[in-house]
């Protein structure tokens, strides 16, 4: 029973350590040292975790099953790592490293040609940026940085999704994935 015990304790102080790592990595200021030129500009929407904020994102917003969204801009930091631009409450726009959601259902909604350019553009000029809307909701930033982004036509098309928005009419990931047609798991491509 005490070997249990501590082989148990070990673990969830394992755990413990290996969360505050990422979270330390994720707070760091990284770098994009360039792009990825096989890479597509996306979208990309992550399904609910397990934690209560995730799960109630996704639940007040429609329940299709996301609760984050960031742009994927094919950038590379020193070590060949994709990045993402990404956005949360208090931290502002800042560049993730794709790995930190490793193990969350990913799905992308890929944009090409112009569109491309300009979300990514957009994104891009807004890092660093603290993207706090007065009347935003925990969580739901990730999404009204990439609504402020979107194109105009492809923007009307999440405003028509309504139904999944967020409290105060926020986007939400689930609007983002109910404008596009994309399930969990899944990539669609917007021409």
């Amino acid at each position: 029973m005490i070997g249990f015990l501590m082989g148990a304790g070990t673990a969830i102080g394992s755990t413990f350590m290996l969360s505050r790592a990422l979270r330390r990595q994720e707070r760091e200021a990284i770098d994009a040292v360039g792009r990825d030129p096989a890479c597509e500009v996306a979208i990309v929407l992550f399904g609910a975790d397990g934690t209560v904020a995730s799960r109630g994102i996704d639940a007040v917003t429609g329940g299709l099953g996301f609760s984050h969204s960031c742009l994927m801009g094919c950038e590379v930091d020193d070590q060949g790592d994709a990045l993402l631009i990404d956005c949360r409450p208090g931290r502002g726009v800042y560049r993730s490293r794709l790995a930190v959601y490793d193990g969350r259902v990913r799905s992308q909604v890929i944009l090409t040609g112009a569109a491309a350019a300009e979300m990514y553009g957009c994104a891009k000029g807004r890092v660093g940026a603290d993207f706090t809307p007065e009347n935003s909701a925990d969580g739901l930033l990730c999404s009204q940085l990439i609504a402020s982004c979107l194109p105009r036509d492809l923007a009307s098309r999440v405003a028509g999704q309504r139904r999944y928005s967020g409290p105060g009419g926020l986007v939400s990931p689930n609007q983002i994935a109910a404008a596009f047609g994309v399930p969990p798991g899944q990539d669609v491509v917007v021409w």
